[in-house]
């Protein structure tokens, strides 16, 4: 502990002494230095982790059928690496550190809601024709799952409880309370002073969305293959 106790102070002076020399030519943070002329502080290998990596971790080449939603969840998790990299590694403080936690919390957040709609819109699309016309066998439908233009967040968590059959009642309340989380991006909507009142940003409530959305990796799609052959023996559609 106490030799990495003393490289974190090294690389602290370092990075201390770096913005002494930039600060000689530059006034920072409003001038700073041409990036495309240096080769700049580079995060370790391999802490963040490829977005390859992340698409087979989080099954999401069995969850999503689009390239694009799985290449972007992908991206997030990616960036929840760098997150967290900076969270565990720098003393950030104050207010800076409360809105730095929170915009990490947003992307966790953002993560857990994109797999959720992108896996709901895949089992959804069995409900639809190749024209985009919902199934005139829907009324009564114990399969059927409304599109995500006619459901709210909750609506969402409602068809997976009730229709697919994923739900675990503390998940879920962690998925409600975080999204409320996520909202605070609007800042306009926020009447409290960010600073005073951030129970919301703190590491507990980042390591409590971590764990929601590593609960989504392990069960979701489970559950999701179980409806799937549920739906395969009472679909009125197939039965026709």
């Amino acid at each position: 502990m106490k030799k990495l106790q003393s490289l974190i102070d090294l690389s602290t002076n370092a990075l201390r002494d770096i913005e002494k020399e930039i600060r000689l030519e530059y006034d920072t943070p409003t001038e700073n230095i041409d990036v495309k002329k240096l080769k700049l502080i580079g995060i370790p290998e391999n802490y963040i982790r490829t977005a390859s990596y992340y698409k087979k971790e989080y099954n999401l080449y069995k969850l999503i059928s689009t390239k694009n939603e799985r290449d972007n969840i992908a991206y997030s998790l990616q960036l929840s690496d760098l997150f967290n990299y900076f969270l565990n590694r720098f003393n950030i403080f104050l207010s800076v550190g409360a809105l730095f936690r929170k915009q990490a919390i947003i992307n966790i957040v953002s993560i857990q809601e994109g797999i959720l709609k992108c896996s709901y819109n895949d089992l959804r699309n069995f409900c639809v024709d190749e024209n985009g016309n919902t199934c005139s066998l829907n009324s009564n439908c114990d399969f059927y799952l409304k599109s995500l233009k006619n459901i709210r967040h909750n609506g969402l968590l409602d068809n997976y409880k009730n229709i697919i059959h994923f739900y675990d009642v503390t998940i879920f309340e962690k998925l409600k309370e975080q999204k409320g989380i996520r909202d605070k991006i609007h800042i306009h909507e926020i009447q409290e002073n960010e600073l005073e009142f951030n129970d919301d940003y703190t590491r507990k409530k980042y390591n409590e969305s971590i764990k929601t959305l590593q609960y989504l990796k392990k069960n979701l799609l489970s559950d999701i293959e179980e409806f799937k052959t549920r739906r395969k023996g009472g679909c009125k559609k197939i039965s026709v």
